[in-house]
């Protein structure tokens, strides 16, 4: 496992892409579904340099996916830890 550090609670977008397996990247950028696909585009937006881990939008975006069944429950504590697998 890896562990990127964490900058003004945050890590730039390639890295937080880096916190999920291909298939968990697979399965969300394959999703259609709107929230999905909105907090991607902030994530891959060329103005993002950060993606903070610790704010309510983060933590709720990542819950979201676990409710999609595109993340399982125990991820999110490691990926908010930003433990790269």
């Amino acid at each position: 496992m890896t562990n990127f550090q964490i900058l003004d609670g945050g890590v730039s977008p390639i890295e937080f892409k880096l916190l999920f397996t291909s298939a968990e990247r697979i399965a969300i950028n394959a999703s259609v579904d709107p929230v999905v696909i909105d907090f991607m585009s902030i994530v891959d937006d060329q103005r993002t340099t950060k993606i903070n881990l610790t704010i309510p939008s983060t933590v709720n975006a990542l819950n979201y996916l676990v409710s999609l069944t595109l993340l399982a429950d125990t991820r999110v504590d490691e990926i908010l830890e930003a433990k790269a697998m």
